[in-house]
């Protein structure tokens, strides 16, 4: 649970009204609560705690950067009031689902990943992964660390790639089971 005491003593302000960055990691916080008068947060890191939802957000609407990275998140979910957020770090979760995603029109870096490809949630596993989420955000500039229309295209061209390898290889196989008909004559007859 988000106290006062650990807000206060995370932030060096004792008025919540006026906080605008608070950065509360491995504080073993199971849900994000007692937020509401916190209007002024610009930058909130909740990283590396137990939350499983994200929620308790509706009136951070000043909030520009959100750090939910390395909990237990499963969804995207209950950040529509969020229309200013520019920075989303969702790395080392549980997210299958990319939820409400769209919603958030003014997001320009979104990290569900590391840059080596670790701790990724398990909907980057997707082979269309930077696509499904370019249809989502199509104004997104970064994604996990690398321009979001690099990683796009270079998708897409591994698709066409491994599309290709797979018609080459069926061409082979239908070569090497090719079977030439008998022939109607033989050759000592032909020589006659």
């Amino acid at each position: 649970m988000i106290t006062d005491q650990l807000i206060f003593k995370s932030s060096g302000q004792y008025d919540k009204e006026i906080i605008q960055r608070l950065h509360i990691t491995c504080a073993g916080v199971n849900s994000i609560s007692n937020l509401d008068r916190c209007v002024s947060l610009t930058d909130l890191s909740l990283s590396s705690n137990n939350i499983s939802a994200i929620s308790g957000l509706d009136n951070l609407a000043s909030l520009q950067r959100l750090d939910l990275s390395f909990n237990r998140i499963t969804r995207i979910e209950n950040l529509r009031m969020l229309g200013g957020l520019e920075y989303l770090d969702l790395r080392g979760n549980q997210i299958s689902d990319l939820g409400d995603l769209s919603s958030l029109v003014q997001l320009k870096t979104l990290v569900l990943r590391s840059v080596d490809g670790e701790d990724s949630n398990p909907i980057c596993n997707r082979p269309d992964y930077p696509n499904c989420v370019l249809q989502l955000l199509p104004d997104l500039e970064m994604l996990d660390g690398g321009h979001a229309l690099i990683l796009s295209a270079f998708t897409a061209m591994t698709q066409q790639m491994d599309e290709a390898q797979k018609e080459r290889q069926a061409e082979q196989e239908a070569q090497s089971s090719y079977v030439a008909p008998e022939a109607w004559f033989s050759t000592q007859e032909l020589q006659s």
